[in-house]
């Protein structure tokens, strides 16, 4: 009996140490998978939302994972840019128009056309769920050609749009809900041609001194109360599957007279043009007196599109295209975005102006094989 009770003294330490052990271990596999309870339901949150997660300003791992779940789903807008790889001094603003495209899936699919694929922006793009591609064709300066930016798009995806944007634009979840009123309206309408969707931007001057961590959050844009800027300035084109691009000159981005170049093809093949201003906040971020743009950047192809236009035009510019001759527009009924058309008179002088300037054109009237060019959709891509 004596050794039994010896036998009981030396292994009663070792019965108490080894439970000891299967009561942490069963707590450290409670507590992950708690964890990754957790990291799943925010997964979904993701998913549904189309938010991802940017702790201190630097990349979460959970927001890659996030944008690799999100590229599985079923985007309604393809939404590409292309970045200025070479200007440094625009790189801040480039970095939150990153995040701001890749919070707005799954709903928007975010591209970028590049030069360099190991630039530290289409890195980071990358890293944030984006799609990347090389610049299909570009001009001797190396600025991309818009129209084959928008053919590589569709062939690369399917979606309900296809946009190109700046690379300097904020958006807000109201871009989807503006587009699905759009969609809606002219599905329901026979007499409403292909859809063009532009919109007026807001400029927004950053503050270089002190980083906005929330300023790429989709809420934070809808709710910022910056004045649009006037109707000539368009930075962004929407589309279905249909646009006359072998009816559009060779015109680069980021370069003054491609805009409004390609509102007036719209109206003059017959597209329903449609802004989506009321409803769609869009920041266009930017330096203090136009620092960072267009405007003021030494670009060596700076008048390219405007010296083709007057080129192939000659004695006959075109009218202006601009916001004000959308003959639809966006605006909020209740909680619900709606669209709807406007009255004939605003915008019928300026369609007539556009009409006699089609029979007067040299190059218009050599492109067009038909007399009514406003029904006429033959052509088209």
């Amino acid at each position: 009996m004596g050794w039994r009770r010896s036998l009981s003294r030396t292994c009663y330490p070792v019965y108490v140490c080894s439970l000891r052990l299967v009561i942490v271990f069963l707590f450290l596999v409670l507590m992950f998978a708690k964890q990754d309870r957790a990291f799943r339901r925010k997964l979904r949150e993701i998913e549904e939302k189309g938010v991802t997660y940017v702790r201190n300003g630097f990349q979460d791992p959970q927001a890659i994972e996030a944008a690799k779940a999100a590229r599985k789903a079923s985007p309604t807008l393809t939404l590409f840019t292309s970045f200025r790889e070479f200007d440094a001094g625009r790189e801040p603003l480039h970095s939150y128009v990153i995040k701001n495209w890749s919070a707005l899936k799954p709903w928007v699919r975010p591209v970028v056309f590049y030069s360099n694929p190991k630039h530290r922006l289409n890195r980071l793009a990358s890293n944030y769920g984006w799609n990347l591609h090389a610049i299909p064709r570009a001009n001797e300066h190396g600025t991309p050609f818009i129209k084959d930016m928008y053919k590589a798009a569709k062939e690369l995806y399917h979606t309900d749009f296809y946009a190109y944007a700046n690379g300097d634009l904020l958006f807000s979840h109201n871009l989807i809900d503006s587009l699905r009123a759009v969609q809606n309206l002219i599905n329901h309408d026979d007499e409403l041609g292909p859809p063009l969707v532009i919109g007026r931007r807001s400029n927004y001057v950053m503050n270089f001194t002190k980083v906005d961590k929330h300023l790429h959050e989709p809420s934070v844009v809808k709710e910022k109360t910056t004045k649009p800027f006037h109707n000539f300035a368009i930075d962004y084109f929407i589309i279905q599957d249909k646009f006359p691009w072998n009816r559009v000159l060779d015109l680069v981005i980021g370069r003054g007279g491609y805009d409004q170049y390609l509102v007036l093809m719209a109206i003059v093949n017959g597209m329903t043009v449609v802004d989506i201003t009321p409803t769609n906040r869009v920041l266009h971020l930017q330096g203090a007196a136009f620092d960072l743009t267009s405007r003021t950047a030494d670009n060596p192809d700076k008048k390219y599109n405007l010296n083709l236009i007057r080129e192939v035009h000659k004695g006959h510019l075109p009218p202006t295209g601009n916001v004000a001759m959308a003959k639809v527009f966006t605006f909020r009924k209740g909680n619900q975005i709606v669209a709807q058309t406007k009255q004939l008179k605003k915008y019928r002088a300026d369609y007539k102006a556009i009409e006699n300037w089609c029979r007067n054109d040299t190059h218009m009237k050599r492109i067009q094989q038909r007399p009514h060019v406003f029904t006429d959709f033959s052509d088209y891509d």
